[in-house]
């Protein structure tokens, strides 16, 4: 108490961003407060957008300066006075830009119209058509395909067109539409091409026409009109007028005689396609004689004994659609479109009708298949026979035989072993018989013509030789595939031969002697018997063609005479690297020595033979000739 406190405070002052400023644009209709909406503004070269209802647009947030603001007037308005105006913008504040702009007089502009003339389906314009407005004739289209008329009066108006050469109108020839003013009223209008087609039918013999023919025309657009020919055998809606005019719309009409009178059948022309193109006169003539139709002759025949097949069903398909079935005859034949009927003059003639026809195979006898002709089409033309033959097989498989035979003699080889792969992948294996053959894959039966049939099955066998005689090795048709079809009898030929079969030689020793790129070095074999002969050890030594050697060879199978004679042999090395030369040595007591030269005689023949042979087959495996 008693003494006076103080409260001291401090503040500070503000800064304060100084506000920007802003514009507001006002458009009023002169001498009137009456708003106008819908006036473009600029803001310098910035468009700022148009007035709202209240005629007003601002903007904000503008830098303190000078700024101009544009009007542009709406449509039926002009600006009245300035339609720029530049002010000062000053922060914090609206500076206020006011224009002004009056309703323009508008005089009513009159109608137009515009006629244009297309080329039907198309945008392609069309030059040379006459235009009428009225029923007076306006102009002709250019090639731009118009004609124009303004300055017409608000009211409906009547235009038509006439076509130009070679055209017809498409659709409506004439129109009524109303023309308003300051509009344009179109007009357009479609033409065709147009060209001539006259169809006549006449006799094929005489030439002569043929009156009361029934004619189909399907008319480009895939409607079909019905006729029937005049005295003058013509179908003359599709002609020039009389005064020469084509009148046919271009494009392809498919013409189809569908009857004809009495006794009468259409030769030529029943169906075809004919073109009409622009400006162009086509004439199409369909030719009619007396033959009514063809013939039709349907077989079915074995097809390995050629013997005609019965009761087979066969499906056929006429010209007209229609289908039958028919069973063949004991000749194996179906005759039903084979008959024939006499003319005025007493020949016989044709009927079936002619067309293509669709032969079908339904079936045929068991244990019979078609292999030919199963299905097949058939045309028949007038007055000619056709012929259809189906071939059937009776067979229930095929053939295979296999055969084994030396490839020098030719003579069958007994007791080869062969593996056989069958179609289904079955592996069997067979012996070659004394024939040298393996029939396992050749049986029959008996079908129901008491024919020999195969039965094998068909298909692809795999066959492979597993085993040959001694001495011997394949040459031909180690390995191989073959194919049985059908009915049919496939052979497989294996060939073999002696020529490079090993041979063991022992009691030799060979030192650096190459045979076929084989060297033997320093092998010792002993005790070698060669066609009785025993041969007492020997060594070569390397020669590049011939070796020289001696060893006694006691023959077992001379006399026991102990007289000794002395054979001297060169064997030969099929690759020219080495070869032995054997002394030969026999015991004879108490004979002539003439046996034993001609023995040695014979034995020199058979080595020369034996060069011979190995100089021809030039046998790699073939090494060296020895006795």
């Amino acid at each position: 108490n008693g003494k006076t406190t103080t409260y001291t405070f401090y503040v500070e002052k503000e800064t304060v961003t100084p506000e920007k400023g802003a514009i507001e644009v006002i458009v009023y209709e002169k001498g009137t407060s009456t708003a106008v909406s819908g006036v473009s503004v600029k803001l310098g070269e910035d468009t700022l957008g148009t007035t709202d209802a209240t005629g007003k647009i601002a903007k904000s947030d503008l830098e303190a300066k000078d700024y101009t603001v544009s009007i542009e007037a709406p449509t039926n308005y002009k600006v009245y006075g300035d339609a720029s105006k530049t002010d000062t913008v000053t922060n914090g504040k609206t500076t206020t830009y006011t224009f002004y702009v009056e309703k323009e007089t508008v005089t009513p502009e009159k109608g137009t119209i515009e006629v244009i003339v297309y080329k039907k389906g198309t945008t392609d314009l069309v030059e040379g058509a006459k235009v009428f407005l009225d029923g007076v004739e306006l102009g002709t289209t250019g090639e731009a395909g118009r004609v124009e008329k303004s300055n017409l009066e608000a009211k409906d108006y009547k235009v038509s067109i006439e076509a130009p050469a070679n055209y017809q109108v498409f659709g409506e020839a004439s129109q009524k539409k109303a023309v308003t003013n300051g509009n344009t009223t179109k007009y357009e209008f479609y033409v065709e091409e147009t060209g001539s087609l006259t169809i006549k039918v006449e006799d094929e013999v005489t030439g002569n026409p043929v009156e009361g023919a029934k004619v189909s025309v399907k008319q480009p657009d895939g409607s079909t009109k019905y006729y029937t020919t005049d005295k003058n055998g013509e179908v003359k809606e599709y002609s020039k007028t009389a005064s020469g005019e084509h009148k046919t719309p271009i494009g392809s009409y498919e013409i189809t005689v569908t009857e004809v009178p009495d006794g009468y059948n259409v030769t030529t022309g029943n169906t075809k396609t004919v073109s009409v193109t622009q400006g162009s006169e086509t004439t199409h003539i369909a030719k009619v004689d007396l033959v009514k139709g063809g013939a039709l002759t349907i077989k079915v025949v074995d097809e390995v004994y050629g013997t005609p097949v019965s009761g087979a069903k066969v499906e056929v398909t006429q010209p007209d659609g229609t289908k039958k079935t028919y069973q063949t005859n004991s000749d194996g034949e179906i005759t039903e479109y084979s008959k024939t009927v006499k003319d005025k003059t007493g020949k016989d003639v044709y009927i079936a009708p002619v067309g293509e026809y669709s032969v079908k195979i339904v079936s045929v006898p068991d244990g019979a298949t078609v292999t030919v002709g199963k299905e097949s089409t058939v045309n028949v033309s007038l007055g000619k026979k056709s012929e259809h033959i189906a071939k059937v097989n009776t067979a229930l498989g095929g053939a295979l035989l296999i055969k084994v035979e030396d490839e020098e003699t030719g003579e069958a080889v007994k007791g080869a072993s062969l593996e056989v792969t069958e179609p289904d992948g079955t592996k069997k294996t067979y012996v070659t018989d004394a024939d040298g053959e393996v029939k396992d894959y050749m049986k029959t039966v008996k079908d129901a013509n008491g024919h020999d049939v195969y039965v094998s099955p068909t298909g692809t066998y795999s066959i492979k030789v597993t085993d040959v005689p001694k001495g011997y090795k394949v040459t031909v048709g180690e390995e191989k595939t073959v194919s049985v079809s059908l009915g049919k009898k496939s052979e497989h030929l294996v060939k073999i031969n002696t020529s490079g079969a090993s041979n063991t030689n022992t009691g030799n020793t060979n030192t650096g002697n190459t045979n076929t790129s084989n060297t033997n070095t320093g092998n010792t074999n002993t005790g070698n018997t060669n066609t009785s002969n025993t041969n007492t050890p020997n060594t070569s030594t390397p020669s590049k063609n011939s070796s020289t050697g001696t060893g006694t060879v006691e023959s077992t199978n001379l006399s026991n005479n102990k007289d000794t004679s002395t054979t001297t042999i060169t064997s030969i090395d099929t690759k020219g690297t080495g070869g032995n030369n054997v002394t030969a040595k026999s015991q004879k007591t108490g004979e002539s020595k003439l046996p034993y030269i001609l023995f040695a005689s014979i034995m020199l023949m058979i080595i020369v033979g034996a060069i011979l042979y190995v100089k021809i087959h030039k046998e790699d495996d073939l090494e060296d000739i020895s006795l």
